[in-house]
């Protein structure tokens, strides 16, 4: 499984932490696995976004996504709710997820 991250907000001079857990994992036919994007130390982030990539073998997927849920970091801070988006491209084994804040604030700080 691969992770890219985009986080959108002001420069600053520490770069947060974005950590998928778990990050990679060995499973079987039937197992479900959950796993939780992070974020730490972050400052001023409006919205973010993530490509998870989850493979693919003789053209389908290894693995079939069927739920995607919006965590309450940004949720939580943002004080007009968030815009959360999901977009499974099951058969090219990636999805794309983002949030962005609605309405005008600072920003969500923290982990």
């Amino acid at each position: 499984m691969a992770l890219n991250a985009l986080l959108i907000g002001p420069t600053r001079a520490t770069t947060p932490t974005i950590t998928a857990v778990p990050s990679a994992t060995a499973i079987s036919v039937g197992d479900t696995v959950t796993v939780t994007v992070n974020i730490a130390d972050a400052s001023l982030v409006y919205a973010w976004q993530v490509r998870i990539v989850f493979g693919t073998y003789l053209g389908g997927s290894e693995l079939q996504v069927n739920t995607v849920t919006e965590g309450l970091w940004l949720k939580s801070q943002a004080p007009y709710g968030t815009l959360f988006i999901k977009r499974i491209f099951q058969d090219q084994g990636y999805m794309d997820v983002a949030c962005t804040a609605k309405g005008l604030f600072d920003g969500a700080s923290g982990s």
